[in-house]
């Protein structure tokens, strides 16, 4: 024999808060015979059926009161920008337009682009950096500044790189002059130093006081590039000496040997076999140095390369003979 559930049967007596603000799902969660719960039903009445003595309490800010001031239409339509301007069937106010353009030219801007001088919007920022230094050096000497040593010795030590890479001296000693500007005198007699190592420098030897902080192994990558079948590094006494990064006579960067002064005839016994193989061929009498460096400048003969023998391209490169 059944009986009808009552509202305290299904809720177990457990006495849940009938307030209309006690948070539900409102729903029977699918089950049959708990229709006539209507769980959490208050709230929704009390929403749709406004004489109740105690409606649900709803946020401040939603009443009808404070509805009516969030009503932003009439502030929108005061603050937009009239844009009558892009309807492009409105004719143009002639009014608006200059009388004469010619007039409103700006001549510094004029300038900046350029008069009699138009570019390709690229050569303006494509600077030789030798034409840019000697450009400067001009404002330099014409301010009345004097280049100082360190700048000198940038110079000097920048056109001894090149030669080592094989550039053409002659245009490394015209730009070195040029970027000196009137005190190219200053480094006359260094860029003379420079022309007479070169062919020798990179081939035969490299100058540790051409590479800034050599001894870092900032250059060790450059001179692996330009100057990797020279047999000796030019160093200073005080390198010699106390240097951490000669050890036994030699770079534990790049494996040179370390001199004060190239041992020309030790030096010519290794390079001369060497040259005769690529067609160049190394005076044997008189100075030993001026013999490679003429060597070493001269273009190979015709026909070397017919030869009937194999050569090993390594051995042009290797460092110990």
């Amino acid at each position: 024999m059944s009986r009808k559930r009552t509202a305290g049967d299904v809720q177990g007596h457990a006495q849940i808060p009938a307030d209309l603000l006690t948070p539900t799902l409102g729903s029977n969660y699918g089950l049959d015979g708990y229709e006539d719960l209507q769980y959490n039903s208050g709230v929704l009445e009390g929403v749709l059926e406004p004489t109740l003595t105690d409606p649900p309490a709803l946020p401040t800010g939603l009443t009808k009161g404070a509805a009516a001031d969030m009503d932003l239409t009439a502030m929108l339509e005061e603050s937009l920008v009239d844009l009558d301007w892009l309807d492009p069937t409105q004719l143009q106010d002639p009014d608006r337009l200059p009388k004469n353009p010619v007039n409103l030219a700006i001549p510094e801007l004029e300038e900046a682009w350029g008069v009699n001088r138009r570019t390709d919007g690229l050569k303006v920022y494509a600077r030789d950096l030798n034409q840019a230094r000697y450009e400067d050096s001009l404002k330099r000497s014409s301010s009345g500044k004097k280049a100082s040593a360190k700048q000198l010795e940038q110079v000097a030590t920048h056109a001894m790189r090149r030669s080592v890479a094989h550039q053409n001296i002659d245009t490394i000693v015209k730009e070195a002059l040029e970027s000196m500007g009137e005190e190219m005198g200053r480094v006359a007699h260094l860029l003379k130093a420079v022309r007479e190592d070169h062919g020798l420098a990179g081939n035969v030897f490299v100058r540790a006081s051409a590479f800034p902080s050599y001894g870092g192994g900032k250059w060790t990558s450059f001179i692996k590039k330009y100057a990797s079948g020279a047999r000796y590094l030019i160093v200073s006494p005080e390198d010699l000496k106390q240097a951490t990064w000669i050890q036994n006579g030699r770079c534990t960067h790049t494996g040179k040997r370390a001199v004060l002064q190239v041992p020309w005839e030790e030096a010519w016994k290794h390079y001369a076999p060497l040259l005769e193989l690529s067609g160049r061929k190394a005076a044997s009498v008189g100075d030993r140095r001026k013999a490679l460096r003429e060597a070493f400048l001269s273009l190979p003969e015709k026909g070397v390369s017919q030869r009937d023998f194999p050569m090993d391209p390594h051995r042009l490169r290797n460092q110990d003979g």
